[in-house]
């Protein structure tokens, strides 16, 4: 008896116990180990339907999320504006409006920081931008004997950054931020091949800005190369290099300069095709100007979902940053970025998250001196999915292998989904979200917060490896079968 006990006590020191989290932990930490020496980790797995942390390591340690960042400003606004809030941009008759559709004085449009004013929307994009808004205002104005004013006083007028590198100010993704903002900001430059030259246009359609085309046409494949870019007052848009004659055609977009005054001048456009006579010009509203008030002659509205699900879906900064900004000036001091940033931080506090895992300077995770720990986010991750407003933030997420910035990644998931957002930039790659489970403890569906952040990456597909190793670490350790 003594004999058969000591044998199966060494044959027990040779092959440990197996158990879920072990032997998650020990393939995540080889996981890890692959990303490089210089990789600084910050990883938390916790199911949220047991409390149970599956694997953690410095999960307290802050480091850059990238755009993982979209998930603590997309719940604290879904949190604390409701589901229900809705951006409002509205066209106002300042002055006297005669019966003959004469009006004496400013067509105003004030501005709330609606991001989804936006070809990306259109049901018929043959009809320029904001061509519908002219015909609605066709009804009730002919002549405008003052100014066409963009009123962007909601949020601050500094519209780039500090933290945001300069030298990616005419990347789309880091379009200026406003309280008017027409099509993602951007001036979408198509390019092709035409018969005596490139073909190029420019939309939305606008006088308010000059193609300069340098760009020839070549017979060579190899050749073919183009570049789009502006002046540093947004005026003239350039396009330089060389385009193949069998190329199909392509948009780059170019980021603006005065976002609400570009706005203004493409309505003031589309005002003019519409048979409405405009005396004056399109101009930014001036310091001093008396709060616009009475009913509008037009109002457009946007539902906070569907700006969420591109923020997080499709990952784009501006509709983060004009989020940031309608917290500060809704639950802030002001539009900025600064008291969006506090609404943020207060937020996570109110969460019981160490103020010294968080760090927000952005809403969109561009900026590099964000800092979220793993913890903090799966404890943000946590709340939300116990709250009232789970079903709203998840559609807003990627699907793994089906859609968003998570389409390619993670298709042979079996028995479980990931809903999540990914972050990339230079040396950062981040990835956090829900993965559920068809047969999770005991069986039962399983809902689990799963945070991987790196810092330090040497290529970001090894980060990505390990990240989406870990996802199926845990779907196999955790997952059970009926």
């Amino acid at each position: 008896m003594k004999r058969s006990l000591l044998l199966f006590l060494v044959v027990l020191a040779f092959f440990p116990a197996v158990t879920s989290g072990g032997d998650s932990a020990h393939t995540i930490d080889a996981a890890i180990a692959k990303i490089g020496k210089d990789a600084r980790v910050s990883v938390l797995i916790k199911s949220v339907t047991t409390g149970e942390v599956l694997y953690e390591k410095d999960a307290e340690a802050a480091r850059a999320p990238a755009s993982t960042m979209k998930l603590a400003t997309t719940a604290t606004a879904l949190t604390l504006l409701g589901p229900k809030y809705e951006h409002e941009t509205g066209v106002y008759a300042v002055g006297t409006l005669a019966a003959d559709g004469t009006l004496k004085g400013n067509l105003v449009i004030k501005g709330s920081g609606d991001p989804s004013i936006s070809r990306r929307f259109l049901v018929d994009d043959s009809r320029p931008l904001l061509a519908d808004w002219a015909a609605e205002l066709a009804k009730k104005v002919r002549v405008v004997e003052g100014d066409l004013v963009a009123d962007d006083r909601a949020f601050e007028r500094n519209g780039f950054h500090p933290d945001w590198n300069p030298n990616e100010a005419e990347d789309w993704y880091a379009a200026p931020v406003s309280a008017l903002n027409l099509n993602d900001n951007c001036v979408d430059i198509e390019v092709g091949p035409g018969d005596d030259g490139p073909k190029v246009v420019a939309r939305p359609e606008t006088t308010a800005i000059t193609l300069d085309v340098t760009a020839q046409l070549t017979h060579t494949k190899a050749e073919h190369k183009f570049a789009c870019s502006r002046d540093p007052e947004g005026k003239t848009y350039k396009v330089s290099g060389k385009v193949w004659t069998k190329a199909s055609p392509q948009e780059v977009n170019v980021t603006v300069v005065q976002p609400a005054l570009f706005f203004a001048s493409v309505l003031a456009d589309r005002l003019k095709e519409a048979g409405i006579k405009l005396e004056g010009k399109p101009r930014l509203v001036q310091d001093g100007e008396a709060p616009v008030k009475g009913a509008p002659l037009l109002v457009r509205r946007n539902g906070l979902p569907r700006t969420l699900a591109v923020c997080n879906k499709r990952s784009q900064n501006l509709y983060a940053e004009c989020l940031l900004k309608t917290l500060g000036h809704e639950k802030g001091a002001l539009g900025s970025w600064d008291e969006g940033a506090k609404v943020v931080e207060k937020f996570l506090a109110d969460l019981k998250i160490d103020p010294a895992q968080v760090k927000v300077r952005d809403g969109s995770g561009l900026s590099r001196e964000n800092r979220l720990s793993a913890k903090a986010l799966a404890t943000v991750l946590e709340a939300v999915a116990k709250g009232n407003n789970f079903q709203v933030f998840d559609e807003s997420l990627s699907i793994a292998g089906t859609d968003g910035t998570l389409e390619k990644r993670l298709k042979d998931l079996k028995g479980a989904t990931f809903h999540g957002k990914t972050g990339t930039m230079h040396g950062v790659s981040a990835l956090a979200g829900f993965l559920e489970l068809e047969h999770g403890k005991n069986g039962q569906k399983e809902l689990i917060a799963l945070v991987f952040l790196v810092n330090g990456t040497n290529g970001a597909s090894l980060a990505r490896e390990a990240q989406d190793e870990a996802v199926r670490i845990t779907v196999r350790n955790r997952g059970s079968r009926p």
